[in-house]
């Protein structure tokens, strides 16, 4: 008897699933290493302008003599402690300390790793940004006075 085989064997197939497996995998740890470039991108993109936001605000009330005259946010805003209504692309609340002092004007919000945190510290800030600091994976602003 002679019998002609067709189709693919179970090996063949197991080995064509393996590799679209390995494949899948490739593609979701980039999409999500790409998700979290997107989100620091943003974060940094909206932390400058709150900073530049602020720096307008204050220039204004600074002409009606409301904030201190070294420029920066006090007068009528000292002592507010105030957690926006905006949340950050990583899901978290940031929140703006504005009061009289050394440390008074701040920014802070939770970024959600440690990692992501030092790679926003180091990025270029605008003007008005004296420092910034990582506690974990919480990214904090210091404001100039």
């Amino acid at each position: 008897m002679n019998k002609t085989q067709s189709g693919r064997s179970m090996l063949e197939m197991l080995a064509v699933l393996c590799v679209i497996g390995v494949l899948t995998v490739g593609v979701l740890l980039g999409y999500r290493q790409g998700m979290i470039r997107y989100k620091t991108y943003r974060t940094h993109v909206e932390l400058s302008e709150m900073v530049d936001g602020i720096y307008r605000v204050c220039n204004f009330w600074s002409a009606l003599d409301q904030c201190a005259p070294s420029g920066g946010v006090s007068g009528s805003l000292t002592g507010a402690s105030i957690v926006s209504s905006m949340i950050n692309p990583f899901g978290k609340d940031y929140n703006v300390s504005v009061g009289s002092g050394a440390a008074s004007q701040t920014i802070s919000t939770d970024v959600e790793t440690s990692d992501v945190c030092n790679e926003l510290k180091n990025e270029d800030w605008p003007a008005g940004v004296d420092a910034a600091t990582c506690s974990g994976s919480v990214l904090t602003l210091k404001l100039e006075n």
